[in-house]
């Protein structure tokens, strides 16, 4: 599920409240969990009902006396309590008062609920209150969840997924291991098209194949099951001549719908369709996560492993500055930068010190520029800089003093590598746009490489 992903333990460490045995003290959590996130999306209580609409049933805040102080109900039915008495009130446990100064974590309360709370301080350090999120889970699945089997399907499709890396290889692994787990003759895998991953058509304008496992079934018995417009969550069995065929569909929180169809010679019981819809609900929890992680890493103008501007965000800077520098009639340059044998490097560098490389080839090209230029990572060795007001003789000697001392990097061995520049200069009123002043910087660039020259001009007019 996206919720033990995000909702992390806070910057203090204290005992989590055991709700399957109060007597014993639990091990505090971890404080040096990165919970840098969490911290920021409560910093605004907007950002944070915004993440809790997309996560929980119910989102409700509290004061540091655990009295509640608002209430979202998003997914939620039945009574709620008033403002101002203990949150114990909305799971109508009245004898554990809800304890707003500690860190609540997966937690489960009566009636099949799950709570996620972290408390909020003040800029002084002090307890403000807590706000946190109910999930209430169906009580088919929460007595699959209880059953052997359910609990052998959780370790077979949690053991596949945090073993293999890729989100999208881990769920044809976990469809394999269920379609021998159920003796089922095949198992697909459906999702419909808000997610957006490559997959084969059905003939539906709805559903798409994301995995399959077994021979290929009869194209007529999926059209059953592919054409029904039934919202998530799902079941349905269905006798045909080969087999008995299970569709289930779970919702993918603010994403779309995971469909999973197995087909099999005997019937289904009403146990093996909870067990299988808890293995259903399992791989959706991997799949929301590994698509909203993706969507962030497409959207983000930053590139992780150096801190610096990505492409993406490198071009929107540039963008941003071209009508002032039009308006102001000032000139402009840009240098892009390739650090000659930084690939073979990371590739024969241990995991351990691939950051520490790319951390300080970072560092150097800020202390070579001023405070106000952008710097950006194209690839995986090059580089760009982009200058304001800086004319062809400020870009010429940033150049030569950049690749006078090279990048050297301080390792077990230490390394000094070669930097090679392509400079384009940018007067005002041009019409490119940031993308070909790009190009004619590369141009530059590897008129410098053939030539065997540091640095080489861009002598096109753009």
């Amino acid at each position: 599920m996206l919720v033990p992903t995000l909702m992390k333990a806070p910057r203090f460490s204290g005992p989590v409240a055991s709700p399957s045995d109060p007597t014993i003290e639990p091990s505090p959590i971890p404080a040096t969990i990165d919970t840098a996130l969490v911290f920021s999306l409560m910093e605004s209580r907007e950002r944070w009902r915004r993440l809790g609409r997309a996560i929980f049933d119910l989102l409700f805040e509290t004061d540091a006396d655990g009295a509640l102080t608002a209430l979202v109900p998003l997914n939620w039915s039945g009574a709620l309590p008033s403002l101002g008495t203990n949150a114990n009130a909305i799971w109508d446990d009245r004898t554990t008062p809800f304890d707003a100064s500690i860190p609540h974590i997966r937690e489960i309360l009566p009636n099949n609920v799950h709570l996620c709370a972290l408390p909020y301080l003040d800029p002084d350090g002090l307890l403000r209150g807590s706000r946190g999120g109910l999930l209430r889970m169906p009580v088919s699945l929460a007595t699959a969840m209880t059953s052997n089997a359910g609990i052998l399907v959780g370790r077979i499709v949690l053991d596949v997924f945090r073993k293999t890396p890729d989100t999208r290889i881990a769920c044809q692994d976990a469809l394999d291991a269920l379609r021998s787990f159920f003796d089922a003759h095949a198992a697909i895998l459906f999702t419909d098209n808000a997610l957006g991953v490559d997959a084969a058509a059905t003939g539906t304008s709805r559903w798409t194949l994301m995995k399959t496992s077994g021979p290929p079934l009869d194209a007529h018995l999926l059209a059953d099951f592919a054409v029904f417009d039934e919202p998530a969550p799902c079941r349905r069995v269905k006798d045909a001549s080969e087999g008995v065929a299970l569709w289930l569909t779970t919702p993918l929180r603010a994403i779309g719908e995971l469909g999973l169809f197995l087909f099999r010679n005997k019937p289904w019981s009403d146990h093996e369709i909870d067990v299988a819809a808890f293995a259903l609900d399992l791989m959706a929890g991997f799949v929301e996560t590994d698509t909203l992680h993706r969507h962030i890493l497409k959207t983000l103008p930053i590139d992780l492993s150096s801190h610096l501007l990505n492409t993406r965000g490198f071009l929107a800077a540039v963008d941003r500055r071209l009508s002032r520098l039009d308006q102001l009639e000032l000139p402009a340059s840009l240098m892009v930068i390739r650090v000659e044998g930084l690939i073979d490097l990371l590739n024969t560098t241990d995991t351990d010190r691939l950051l520490s490389i790319t951390e300080q080839i970072s560092k150097l090209l800020e202390k070579s520029v001023r405070a106000t230029d952008a710097i950006g990572r194209l690839g995986v060795d090059t580089f760009a800089i982009w200058m304001d007001s800086a004319d062809r003789f400020a870009a010429a000697e940033r150049a030569d003093r950049i690749c006078l001392h090279g990048a050297p990097l301080l390792l077990d061995e230490p390394h000094h590598l070669p930097i090679r520049i392509g400079v384009m200069c940018r007067e005002s009123g041009v019409t490119d746009d940031p993308q070909e002043l790009i190009e004619h910087a590369k141009r530059a660039l590897m008129r410098a490489e053939d030539s065997n020259r540091p640095w080489q001009f861009c002598h096109e007019v753009p």
